[in-house]
């Protein structure tokens, strides 16, 4: 019995000891692949650059600002360690430009690992987003894509015009009497109604029911993953977070296998007519491709469902509150919405393009809040960047939120300023990149700008808003994705 308990314990050493001396020699392998390039001091090859990072974010700053601090103080070439991995952030917009439209550097896998399973319960699974092979990604994006482009979405207008009408009579309902609203609340709402309304024909009713139980559930889910990002083995202690995670997730998958389900059904009556809508897509992609399963198909329509909530309602959220600050902004904004539309209430697709001062304000917030800071991309093969030689497999970074923001590629990068995205004003702007560059582009662009000009239209010509006093404006909150700290609380009039 003894004999056998000295065996056990010494394979355990055994088992400790090896396992330790090879994570020691990866550690080593990576920091002699960076070695040659300037960055901050790291005390810690396991914990790397985080606590400095959290020490920025205890400060109120959000965790791109110390990325963009090095950069002032180190340049346009460094690295950073997350955790045990070195990543190199580059702000050269040469550099970034090649690295994002070459197809042979990829995504790495633990970029999106806690997207992929949160705590082993499968969440966005392989989906557009976070599907690190290069030739499946490219199959289904190529089923996918036309339903995000402009000659589909136009289709849909008549639907973003609906659901912004409701949205604006919800809003003068709520906001008699001057009672207060929380726009950010209810601009979460508007954007989950649409991206079900337009992309898959679901008829919510978030607009008038917030705490909708899958706007929670995703809302719920999107933030236990952040933690679990941000502090994983403080999350996977707790067992109470752990299990709450994964019914989040499960509960939005089953909702999207529910959704694709009916639609099945429905094409398998005879006489059922294609909608074109982006469930259309992905379903086909399930008909073009025999391999594609009903996991893969709910993959997509999650990935769909957290892109076109999440960001969206970000994107709007900013937007709100810079203009309510900014008057002479929100008039410029007015003006042209009366002159586009004149005596009509909806917005037509001949309008969007003739909403150019709308369209240079969504610029500027893209360029001030982009939806992520930074894209990662592992080198597939050797590259050069400022005369910094990088092997393959090297993590390199583009910065999105350090660029956007970068002195050298903006005049008064921190003022906002939506002239600067004039036409006449806008022939240098190669650091403007909100949605990524190259092959995976964020295919969601369009129906962002078609669903941000027709709300604003909407609420502009309606509605006059006062944002009320006590709020953190214009600071970024820590999640996911960028969103404001402060909840918007405004008080609305409508407009006569």
């Amino acid at each position: 019995m003894l004999l056998t308990f000295f065996v056990v314990l010494c394979l355990l050493l055994c088992i400790i000891s090896f396992s330790s001396t090879a994570f020691m020699y990866f550690l080593y392998r990576r920091a002699v692949l960076v070695a040659h390039l300037p960055g901050p001091p790291v005390k810690s090859r396991l914990f790397g650059h985080v606590p400095f990072i959290a020490k920025s974010i205890e400060k109120g700053h959000c965790r791109e600002q110390y990325v963009f601090d090095c950069h002032l103080k180190y340049g346009e070439v460094l690295h950073v360690w997350l955790y045990h991995i070195p990543v190199v952030y580059t702000s050269n917009i040469c550099a970034v430009r090649r690295l994002m439209n070459n197809p042979a550097h990829i995504k790495p896998r633990w970029v999106y690992f806690s997207l992929r399973s949160a705590i082993g319960q499968r969440f966005l699974g392989q989906g557009m987003l976070t599907n690190s092979d290069h030739s499946s990604w490219e199959k289904r994006h190529k089923s996918i894509r036309p339903g995000f482009q402009r000659r589909y979405l136009k289709c849909f207008l008549p639907t973003f015009n609906r659901i912004a009408n409701k949205f604006v009579d919800r809003l003068l309902d709520i906001g008699k009497g001057g009672a207060p609203i929380a726009m950010k609340r209810m601009l979460e709402a508007f954007a989950l109604e649409v991206i079900a309304g337009v992309a898959f024909d679901e008829h919510l009713d978030s607009i008038n029911n917030p705490n909708h139980v899958l706007r929670k559930s995703l809302v719920d889910a999107l933030h236990a993953v952040f933690q679990m990002m941000k502090s994983p083995f403080k999350t996977l202690l707790n067992w109470q977070v752990v299990n709450q995670t994964r019914e989040h997730c499960k509960r939005v998958r089953n909702v999207g296998t529910d959704i694709i389900k009916r639609r099945l059904k429905q094409y398998s009556c005879e006489n059922a007519n294609s909608k074109d809508d982006i469930l259309d897509f992905i379903i086909r992609s399930a008909a073009d491709d025999p391999t594609v399963t009903m996991e893969d198909m709910v993959d997509e329509f999650v990935t769909v469902f957290v892109a076109g909530h999440d960001t969206t309602a970000t994107v709007l959220s900013f937007a709100l509150e810079r203009i309510i600050l900014r008057p002479a902004i929100w008039k410029k904004m007015f003006d042209e919405i009366e002159m586009v539309l004149q005596e009509r209430d909806d917005v037509e697709f001949d309008d969007l393009a003739n909403m150019e001062y709308i369209g240079c304000v969504f610029k500027e917030i893209l360029r001030l809040y982009p939806p992520t800071g930074c894209s990662i991309r592992t080198l597939s093969e050797e590259m050069t960047i400022a005369g910094y030689k990088l092997s393959p497999g090297v993590d390199v970074a583009a910065p999105l939120f350090v660029m956007h923001r970068f002195p050298d590629h903006w005049e008064k990068p921190l003022e906002f300023n939506p002239d600067r995205f004039r036409y006449e004003n806008n022939s240098d702007l190669q650091a403007f990149m909100p949605f990524a560059l190259g092959p995976r582009i964020c295919v969601g662009r369009h129906f962002a700008e078609m669903e941000f000009k027709v709300l604003f239209a909407k609420m502009l010509k309606r509605i006059n808003f006062t944002l009320l006093e006590g709020q953190k404006n214009g600071v970024i909150a820590e999640a996911l994705l960028f969103t404001p700290l402060s909840d918007i609380n405004c008080t609305i009039q409508a407009r006569v």
